[in-house]
């Protein structure tokens, strides 16, 4: 309702002023606002100046003109009748503030979608680093890996958001903190990608040497990609944090998703556009989640040698792996117990012949 401007210095005499003044809410449709101009001098009484032309607002946008609707329904004053429900699930609030904080949620994607890539060949890069036969560069990476993941990435956000411009270097704050994010994030992709790594069977190296590749092309054509498949769930896992961690962004003044809601909870008292913010964040994170399952299970299920994943909901019957029909494992020593009416039932319940039963 009201906005003041003051000036540390003296304004010249004669100067001209222009005010620009960005978001302003208008709660009604088909009404006047009049505004007025205060000016206030340092050696003088404050005196208006002039009345500002009045401003007319024919319309509002459709989540205001739906706000507005439902806060005028019986069920919806009722219901913000209960003080809870008032704060957490308002219902009008609820709808006002989604397209709000859907700019932030399109900002945070972006920051995500920018660093999230930029932090895969990093960490690649410092994980071949750690592993590396050269002291230099197994100290530097780990020396970065241990104080990157040792310190706070809020801490790091307030270093490079205040320190950098004490240093004058400014960066804007978009490519600041995509910077920031991937670079926390690479330390950590470091660990995943030297895991996979090292869990590549020795035999894999040996085997490459032996058909006359060197190093780095067994490193390359054979090592990372059998890695990559085994810590893409790990990887979408990290995802999810780095999307969830630009949360943090908010302290800096970056508009993301918590900061537009922190500043609709300002200026209405209530928790809900926070709730509006929540399911922005599970929109994204509840999906990547369902499918880091599917990966694992997928993968478990290839490890094991079968095409499908041992969920359950596919059985291989038992004489199907007698009569060799279908992808069935063949174990190396069966022990059956004693007793011919044990064997006798089995093969009568999965249609084995005594034969077939006797010579397994």
């Amino acid at each position: 309702q009201t906005l003041s401007i003051t000036f540390n210095q003296a304004v010249p005499a004669g100067a001209s002023i222009r005010v620009q003044v960005f978001g302003v809410f208008f709660p009604n449709a088909d009404a006047d606002y009049n505004l007025s101009a205060t000016v206030g001098f340092s050696n003088a009484a404050s005196e208006t100046i002039e009345v500002l032309p009045t401003i007319h607002v024919t319309a509002l946008p459709w989540y205001e003109a739906a706000a507005k609707w439902l806060e005028r329904q019986q069920w919806v004053q009722d219901w913000n009748s209960v003080l809870f429900l008032k704060l957490f699930l308002n219902p009008p609030l609820l709808i006002s503030s989604f397209p709000v904080v859907l700019n932030g949620f399109l900002m945070a994607l972006g920051i995500v979608l920018c660093a999230f890539p930029l932090a895969i060949p990093v960490g690649l890069g410092l994980a071949l680093m750690r592993i590396s036969r050269i002291g230099i560069l197994r100290g530097i990476a780990s020396f970065y890996v241990n104080v990157v993941r040792g310190t706070p990435l809020f801490l790091q956000i307030y270093i490079a958001f205040f320190g950098l411009p004490l240093a004058g270097l400014n960066i804007p704050n978009f490519p600041l903190g995509v910077i920031v994010l991937f670079m926390n994030s690479a330390a950590y992709m470091c660990e995943i990608f030297r895991a996979g790594i090292q869990s590549i069977p020795k035999g894999q190296f040996e085997a490459s040497r032996s058909l006359g590749m060197n190093g780095a092309q067994t490193m390359l054509f054979v090592i990372i990609p059998q890695t990559v498949k085994r810590v893409i769930p790990t990887l979408t896992s990290e995802f999810i944090l780095l999307y969830k961690d630009t949360s943090l962004l908010a302290a800096v003044g970056i508009m993301e998703v918590v900061m537009y809601a922190k500043t609709i909870v300002a200026s209405t008292g209530s928790i809900t556009p926070y709730i509006v913010a929540a399911l922005f964040y599970l929109a994204i994170t509840l999906p990547l989640a369902k499918i880091v399952g599917n990966l694992e299970l997928k993968l478990a299920g290839s490890d094991t040698g079968s095409s499908t994943p041992v969920n359950g909901k596919k059985k291989i019957k038992f004489s199907d792996a007698i009569k060799g029909q279908g992808r069935a494992f063949k174990p190396a020593s069966v022990v059956v117990p004693a007793g011919v009416g044990v064997a006798g039932s089995l093969g009568e319940k999965e249609g084995i012949s005594p034969e077939q039963m006797s010579s397994l």
